[in-house]
């Protein structure tokens, strides 16, 4: 297992910076996620930890050795890649077993490894087939036990799920969750799948623009995003943010949310939120789907209760999602599967006012979330 230490480590293509300034830590062991939009930068960052672009600004240290100018080769890293690499000539086996034959490895070492590998993935009895007589699964395990022989310190996937389809990125998904389990492994992992993000890691860090928005939890970057950006862009349907005023009363702040032909909403927030801000200060309040939902709960019990119309519904399967407006915004929230509803309808909804959060309207930065109180 290995550290890996990133410290204003930045990348510029020409005149074009496509990292800025980056501090990261990823420890022994750990599952580190970089998830963000197409073009963010984290395929050119997990790119230099790999060793396959120089670093413009600042170090990389790979269990405390600087790794800069040092070969891809010498830094005991394997790479997955999402277009799989395999030689088409070659068997399965040969395929696994190539970097350690040129690493002049003995056969049967080779051999009894490849054969563990191959085991531990489930692909024991493709070993003499050859890469096009492979599903699209099949050959993403078989890549991923290239990297496995070598037993190196660190793992590096890039999109290795990009090229599956929905019910194969799920089953892949699980196994390589399993493997990180088993092995225990440094393993950092690029997608811009924000569901892969928060199924498999140990913390995510969130990019924008060659920034990092937010390192942490999967807990942390669900339930206490940094900023708007990391909000919305984290979950499916994504937070809904709504524009609020805040409103100071006998030194108690509340979020009150207008509607035009509707009573306002109001919601509690928290003390220390209150006395950050003035009276009448612009903010958003941010809440997932799954706090606002049809009414299940009495408002002693957290909840609060409005009315709306129905615009849009849309089954899910175990849930409905409901789309409407509140607050002059379109919003999603999350209904049970057996609500009957449909579009034109009016619905009673209630908000979970104890999982609100609430930004900045202006710099779109969180001030606090109601559960921190």
């Amino acid at each position: 297992m290995a550290t890996i230490n990133c410290f204003r480590v930045g990348k510029r293509f020409g005149g074009l910076e496509v990292l800025k300034d980056i501090d990261l830590v990823v420890e022994e062991g750990e599952f580190l996620v970089l998830v963000g939009p197409s073009g963010c930068g984290k395929s050119t960052l997990l790119g230099l930890i790999a060793g396959l672009e120089e670093i413009s600004s600042g170090d990389i240290l790979i269990s405390g050795r600087s790794v800069k100018g040092i070969h891809p080769s010498e830094r005991d890293i394997a790479m997955v890649f999402q277009s799989y690499a395999l030689y088409p000539s070659m068997s399965v086996g040969a395929n696994m077993a190539f970097g350690l034959e040129m690493r002049k490895i003995p056969k049967e070492a080779r051999e009894h490894r490849v054969a563990e590998v191959a085991k531990t993935l489930q692909i024991d009895h493709l070993l003499n087939r050859r890469p096009g007589q492979l599903s699209g699964g099949q050959r993403q395990r078989v890549a991923m036990g290239r990297a496995l022989v070598r037993d190196p310190q660190v793992f590096l996937f890039d999109e290795p799920l990009s090229n599956l389809d929905a019910k194969l990125r799920v089953e892949m998904r699980t196994e390589i969750k399993r493997l990180h389990q088993s092995l225990k492994t440094t393993m950092v992992y690029v997608t811009h799948d924000q569901i892969e993000a928060l199924t498999l890691a140990t913390r995510i860090a969130v990019l924008k623009d060659g920034i990092l928005q937010q390192h942490g939890t999967p807990n942390e970057i669900y339930n206490r995003p940094r900023n708007r950006f990391v909000a919305q862009f984290m979950g499916s349907p994504s937070m809904n943010l709504i524009p609020a005023i805040l409103r100071r009363q006998d030194g108690t702040a509340t979020a009150h949310i207008n509607r035009k032909t509707e009573q306002a909403i109001t919601l509690p927030m928290p003390p220390s939120v209150g006395s950050q801000l003035a009276d009448g200060a612009a903010i958003e309040v941010g809440l997932r789907p799954e706090t606002i939902t049809d009414v299940t709960a009495s408002e002693e019990n957290g909840f609060v209760a409005f009315e709306c119309v129905a615009d849009v519904v849309e089954p899910a399967g175990s849930d409905t999602f409901l789309i409407t407006r509140l607050g002059d915004k379109e919003i999603a929230a999350r209904i049970r599967a057996e609500t009957q509803v449909v579009s034109g309808d009016r619905v009673r909804l209630s908000i979970d006012r104890t999982k609100a959060t609430f930004f900045d309207a202006g710099s779109g930065m969180r001030l606090a979330a109601a559960h921190e109180v």
